[in-house]
């Protein structure tokens, strides 16, 4: 899979994370024949999120490294079938009580880097894959204020704001480690992975305290609960789709999850437009 590797890095299309992302994906396979391994990895039986990235990374490997066809890779690859998967569950967002939970969970589980990386998903809504491939060199200045600047999906550069509190949780973790390349180095001086930090949040969904409130809790649940919060704070949709760098709003749409609350106060915002009712 070296071949593979060196393909992944000369696509300046493909994000470095995208580039980790389907090199393991390929490197799973291990020994296994290749074709009976993506018949367990493509079918309407898997997630769909699973299906679409195996797809994209074989597609790269069989095209870009074996120079096979495109039509017999695409048939290889069940495109003209239709199979994409089964839907993904849907995901919740944390309520304001769980929020405060997770920031105990960490507290008392969570050592560094990845405590500081945990603390700062839900103020700022990065992906995981964002987060951990920070360079000291993403971090910049504006206006006073620190700024991420990132490449997510498809290479596409963005700007990524910092609330003050999530700015504060950064300048901690900043002064106590003085990181000189990576913001978020192992102890060999490679950024953390996020396998990583997403072996903390299954020891806390699966913690006896915890696993009531958290029991789901992932880097991904982290994302939708900024885009709630967001949303309950009045953050207009458009605004919403840029911090969170969605090429379409409709995607955005699907992270949202209005409280109870909220839809409440919606219902109520319509009062003094309706009459009485008449008397009896």
């Amino acid at each position: 899979m070296d071949d593979f590797d060196t393909f992944l890095k000369a696509q300046p299309r493909l994000a470095p994370s995208s580039q980790r992302t389907y090199a393991a994906i390929l490197k799973s396979a291990g020994a296994q024949d290749l074709k009976s391994w993506l018949r367990t990895k493509i079918s309407n039986q898997v997630p769909k999120g699973t299906v679409l990235t195996t797809r994209a990374a074989a597609r790269l490997y069989l095209t870009g490294v074996l120079e096979f066809d495109r039509e017999a890779v695409d048939r290889l690859l069940c495109v003209d079938e239709g199979v994409r998967g089964k839907d993904d569950k849907m995901r919740r967002a944390l309520t304001q009580t769980q929020l405060a939970t997770y920031y105990q969970a960490l507290e008392e589980m969570v050592p560094d880097p990845s405590y500081t990386i945990l603390a700062l998903l839900p103020p700022t809504g990065m992906r995981i894959s964002e987060i951990t491939g920070l360079k000291l060199s993403n971090l910049k200045q504006q206006d006073g204020r620190v700024v991420f600047v990132v490449k997510g999906k498809g290479s596409k550069e963005r700007m990524i704001n910092i609330g003050r509190a999530g700015e504060r949780f950064l300048r901690s973790y900043l002064e106590t480690h003085q990181p000189t390349n990576w913001v978020f180095p192992t102890v060999t001086g490679a950024p953390i992975s996020p396998h990583g930090v997403r072996m903390y949040t299954r020891k806390i969904a699966k913690n006896m305290r915890f696993a009531d409130e958290l029991w789901d809790l992932s880097p991904h649940v982290l994302r939708h609960t900024f885009a709630t919060m967001e949303l309950e704070k009045g953050t207009d949709l458009v605004t919403l789709q840029e911090m969170m760098g969605h090429k379409d709003i409709s995607t955005t749409r699907r992270y949202v999850h209005p409280s109870s609350t909220r839809k409440q106060l919606a219902a109520d915002a319509l009062d003094d437009l309706i009459p009485l009712p008449r008397k009896k």
